[in-house]
């Protein structure tokens, strides 16, 4: 293989590593962005509980549609979507027992989000690393001056590998 292969599928390489990490990171931010959202719902919700007026609890339910439209996964944002609309149409002896439903399912963390965001992250970052070592390693290989200097399997400016 000519060095100037090693050197752009190096190249390549770094790229697409350094891609996977900012996916990784943009990740991390919309889950931190859901989880400031769904933590909102929660104080919106336990403010509703306190209050009795029937306009402050009808600003609450507004305010609780708004943040739930900021939350960047679908499902959730039409289930939490749902889950208000319920809230706006309770009949009084019932809200107690739905308020805690509800409250339950805005509740961040629970074992299978984080074993889910977990594992992506982690398969994300690691395979980015991996990617951006091994392209840097094609770039070193591809820049060396004599293509003699990377030992015996490189010599005229192509890899070969004796065979004995």
């Amino acid at each position: 293989m000519p060095q100037w292969i090693a050197s752009e599928l190096g190249y390549v390489l770094c790229l697409v590593g350094f891609l996977l990490i900012v996916w990784e990171w943009m990740v991390a931010y919309r889950t931190q962005g859901n989880a400031i959202a769904r933590n909102s719902l929660r104080s919106y919700l336990a403010l509703w509980l306190a209050t009795r007026e029937p306009a402050q609890r009808a600003a609450l339910i507004v305010r609780m549609k708004a943040t739930a439209q900021e939350i960047r996964n679908d499902y959730h944002r039409t289930l939490f979507s749902e889950y208000i609309d319920i809230l706006a149409r309770l009949p009084a002896d019932d809200e107690l027992k739905q308020a805690a439903a509800t409250d339950k399912a805005f509740e961040v963390g629970n074992e299978i989000e984080v074993q889910a965001i977990h594992g992506l992250r982690q398969r994300l970052i690691v395979i980015g690393a991996v990617a951006v070592v091994i392209g840097t390693l094609g770039q070193i290989a591809g820049s060396l001056p004599v293509p003699s200097s990377l030992g015996l399997c490189m010599t005229s400016g192509t890899w070969w590998c004796p065979t004995k």
